[in-house]
C-alpha cells in the first residue's frame, strides 16, 4: 500500500473504527484502566454524582498538542469537573512523560497512560472512533453524555454542568456512527486488496461519492494523497470538502483543509481565485464554530484573506490572531511574522479604484 493508505488502514485496524459502535451517549461509562499517572492526583474510578471529562491523546499527535491548552482552560473554568487525560497508541511510551513535562501548565489536569490498550479498546474502539484527540463527557449519573473533538466540547460541557443536557438528542445525533463503521470496513478491505495507488484512490473516491458523510476520515485522507500526486484533483477535492455539509461544524477539519489550500509550504497552496475563495469560506466557518477564539484558525483565516487579495481583512484578522492566546513561542513568532507581512503588503498596495461595495480598500485587483 501507499504510505498514507497504510496509515489509514492501520488506524482502522488498531482502533476498531470499522466495527460497529457499541458505546455512545446514554450508555454507562467504561471503567478506567490506567497503567500509571504522569501528572496530578491518581484517579482509579469514576464516582457517581460527579462530572468527568476523559480525553485521549498521544505525544505524536499534533492536533492533541493544539487541543490540550483548551482543555486546561475548561478545567479552570469548571473546577467541579474532573479532567483525565489518557495517553493512547504511543509508538514509544517513554515519550509520553517528557511530552507532559514540556507542556507544563498548558496541560493542567490529571494525566495517565492507557494500560496496554485497555482504554483504547473499551472507550475509543467501542465507540467506533478512529482518531485522536477525542474527549468523552461522563455525567453525574455515570453515563456517557457526549463524545467528540475536545475543541468542540465547551457548549456540551456547559449544559452538562448546568443539568441542561439532552441525552436523548445526543444519542440520536450519534446514531449514524455505527452505519459508517460498515462502510469503513468495506473500504479498508479494498485498500488492502491492492497496491495500485490509482485503484486505492478510486476506492476512496467511490466511498466518498456513495456516502459524503465520510468526508472525515476518507475525504481528508484522499486529499493528502492527491496533494502529493495530482494538483488539479487536489484543488477540486479541497473545494468539495470545504463545502461539504458533513464538515460544516468540524472546525479542525475545515482549518486543516483551508491551511493546506493557502498556507506557506508548497505544494499545499494554489493562488487560483476559486481556491482562495473556498479557503476563505472554510476558514471563516471554522473561526465561527470556535467563536473567534482559536489563534491557529484565525491565523489561517488571515492567510486566506491575504491569498484572496483582501489585504485589509488579512491585517484585521491577523491582529486578532496575534492577540489570542497561543501555544508556543514559535507559533507566536510565526503569527507575528504573518501580520508584518500582511501589513507591509497593505502599505505597499496602490489605492483601490472600484465601485464594487464588496471590495475592501487595500484589496488587490
Amino acid at each position: 500500500m501507499g504510505k498514507w493508505v497504510q496509515v489509514f488502514a492501520a488506524v482502522l485496524a488498531v482502533t476498531g473504527a470499522a466495527r460497529a459502535a457499541t458505546l455512545g451517549p446514554g450508555d454507562p461509562a467504561p471503567k478506567l484502566a490506567l497503567a500509571g499517572f504522569l501528572k496530578g492526583e491518581p484517579i482509579t474510578e469514576l464516582a457517581k454524582g460527579h462530572v468527568y471529562v476523559v480525553e485521549f491523546w498521544a505525544s505524536w499527535c499534533g492536533n492533541c498538542r493544539e487541543s490540550i491548552p483548551h482543555l486546561t482552560e475548561l478545567a479552570h473554568r469548571y473546577p467541579s469537573v474532573t479532567f483525565v487525560g489518557v495517553d493512547v497508541w504511543e509508538h514509544d511510551e517513554a515519550t509520553a512523560a517528557p511530552f507532559v513535562k514540556a507542556m507544563g501548565d498548558k496541560m493542567d489536569y490529571c494525566v495517565g497512560q492507557d494500560d496496554h490498550g485497555a482504554m483504547a479498546a473499551t472507550w475509543l474502539k467501542a465507540a467506533g472512533l478512529n482518531g485522536i484527540p477525542c474527549a468523552f463527557i461522563v455525567g453525574g449519573d455515570g453515563n456517557i453524555a457526549w463524545i467528540g473533538h475536545p475543541m468542540a466540547m465547551a457548549p456540551a460541557l456547559a449544559k452538562v454542568v448546568a443539568g441542561q443536557w439532552d441525552v436523548a438528542a445526543a444519542k440520536e445525533q450519534a446514531r449514524p456512527r455505527a452505519e459508517r463503521s460498515a462502510e469503513l470496513l468495506a473500504l479498508d478491505e479494498k485498500l488492502r486488496a491492492t497496491e495500485d495507488p490509482a485503484a486505492q484512490q478510486k476506492a476512496m473516491r467511490d466511498a466518498l461519492d456513495a456516502d459524503p458523510t465520510l468526508a472525515d476520515p476518507v475525504g481528508l485522507m484522499l486529499l493528502r494523497l492527491v496533494m502529493e500526486s495530482d494538483r488539479d484533483a487536489a484543488r477540486t477535492l479541497a473545494i468539495r470538502l470545504i463545502d461539504s455539509p458533513a464538515l460544516h461544524n468540524d472546525a479542525m477539519a475545515l482549518n486543516y483543509i483551508a491551511w493546506n489550500m493557502v498556507g506557506d509550504d508548497p505544494p499545499y497552496y494554489w493562488l487560483e481565485p476559486a481556491v482562495a475563495a473556498a479557503a476563505v469560506r472554510g476558514a471563516r466557518r471554522a473561526d465561527e464554530v470556535m467563536g473567534g477564539k482559536n489563534a491557529a484558525i484565525a491565523d489561517t483565516l488571515g492567510m486566506a484573506w491575504f491569498r484572496s487579495g483582501d489585504l485589509q481583512r488579512a491585517v484585521e484578522t491577523q491582529q486578532r490572531a496575534v492577540a489570542l492566546p497561543e501555544w508556543s513561542p514559535y507559533q507566536a513568532k510565526v503569527m507575528r511574522d504573518h501580520l508584518a507581512r500582511f501589513q507591509k503588503a497593505l502599505a505597499d498596495a496602490p489605492p483601490a479604484h472600484t465601485h464594487d461595495p464588496e471590495v475592501r480598500p487595500g484589496s488587490r485587483q
